[in-house]
């Protein structure tokens, strides 16, 4: 069985412990929050994708969508900080 689409979907994210993803990614709904903590007392330190087949599929699409919300902006901050110092967009 090979990784799910919706964890390649969240790329490098998937290393990171639920831990991480519920206290560091904006948007996470207190659901998902409770889902991610639930699975932390199994292993704290064990990635995301370890158990993301025990999130439920609203878990999986709030992550996933946080995530893209992230990135988004993440990118719109590097092409408006190479605009302002002279670099060409993309």
């Amino acid at each position: 069985m090979g990784t799910p689409a919706a964890v390649k979907a969240i790329g490098h994210y998937a290393e990171w412990t639920c831990d991480e993803i519920a206290e560091c990614v904006n948007g996470i709904t207190n659901e998902t929050y409770a889902e991610l903590w639930n699975l932390i007392e199994a292993d704290p330190n064990a990635p995301v994708r370890m158990y993301w087949n025990n999130l439920t599929e609203a878990a999986q699409t709030n992550i996933t969508e946080s995530i893209k919300a992230a990135e988004a902006k993440i990118a719109l901050w590097d092409n408006n900080q190479k605009a302002v110092r002279g670099f060409p967009g993309k």
